[in-house]
């Protein structure tokens, strides 16, 4: 049986995305570069439109571009929150503050904010620019090494870009006609993001127990609707699994390579979208003279 974090490496992560992503971009570079003048050579059946933007590559590509902005309107999270200040919330700011000075917690430039309100215990927000957030009232329930821990957990996942990663899979599966059939697997990957976390945290320091009793008392707050999970997933055995994980002495260290997974993922998205440039745009050559030749002659 595979280790269990290497659910939540980029293997894991393209075979829930992968479906859906690297076609529509391949479609989408494509359609964009058959709307350049002369990128319709032998597509259009129109010659008279090949030295100029072809109308129907664009409008195709603009197609695209709109049904993946209205799938990604439909995923929950995906805008921020209006911070709630109050006197627990700057008590817990100041707890905040005063262990940034930690260098293990100096990676992450980022802000860190301690809010009020019903949302979940913690989690990172934001796609481009991630924040951390923190409940006030959990982190009134946290000693100095319990929220240490938690800090240190979220800062990995902030660094990892897991809130963005996981809003691009909430899209693909939606525009996945089996999206619902990858919903396990990509819960899969969660929970291993969620392990890989929980160690990373470990090796940089943080006390295991300590932790472990963070995530405990963070499982009684509700998920709310973060884009990433954190340590608020309250799932039973995930989190009697995360638990007994972060307490065994002989647990295998971490080796998922996430923040480099992410940089080969792009890698990746970037080859896909530059082989319509380099190797021609078929088989959307063809479906674009077939669809003008439909075209033509219901309205010849």
């Amino acid at each position: 049986m595979p280790e269990i974090t290497s659910y939540g490496s980029t293997r894991g992560y393209l075979y829930v995305t992968a479906p859906v992503l690297l076609p529509c971009v391949w479609v989408l570079s494509a359609a964009l570069h058959q709307s350049e003048p002369g990128g319709a050579l032998g597509a259009c059946r129109d010659e008279q439109l090949l030295g100029s933007v072809c109308g129907g590559a664009l409008s195709l590509a603009l197609a695209l571009i709109t049904i993946v902005l209205v799938a990604a309107t439909r995923v929950p999270g995906g805008t921020a929150r209006v911070l709630q200040i109050s006197e627990a919330s700057r008590r817990g700011q100041a707890r905040v503050d005063l262990l940034r000075s930690d260098a293990t917690l100096r990676r992450w430039t980022g802000p860190i904010v301690v809010v009020d309100g019903s949302g979940p215990a913690a989690c990172v927000r934001g796609l481009f620019r991630p924040r951390i957030e923190l409940s006030a009232k959990y982190v009134a329930r946290l000693d100095s090494d319990m929220l240490r821990g938690v800090l240190l957990h979220e800062i990995e996942h902030a660094l990892c870009g897991d809130p963005l990663r996981g809003f691009v899979a909430e899209v693909a599966m939606r525009l996945n006609p089996l999206g619902s059939f990858l919903r396990p697997e990509f819960e899969r990957w969660r929970l291993a993001r969620e392990i890989a976390c929980d160690r990373h945290a470990a090796l940089l320091g943080a006390d295991r127990a300590a932790l472990a009793d963070a995530l405990v008392r963070g499982a009684r707050f509700r998920s709310g609707t973060a884009v990433a999970p954190g340590v608020h997933s309250g799932h039973s055995g995930a989190l009697e699994l995360r638990v007994r994980l972060l307490l065994d002495d002989a647990e295998m260290p971490c080796a998922c390579g996430s923040r480099r997974g992410v940089l080969r993922g792009l890698l990746l998205l970037l080859a896909v979208a530059l082989l319509p440039h380099g190797l021609g745009s078929e088989p959307l050559d063809s479906f674009h003279f077939a669809v003008d030749e439909t075209a033509a002659e219901l309205l010849g």
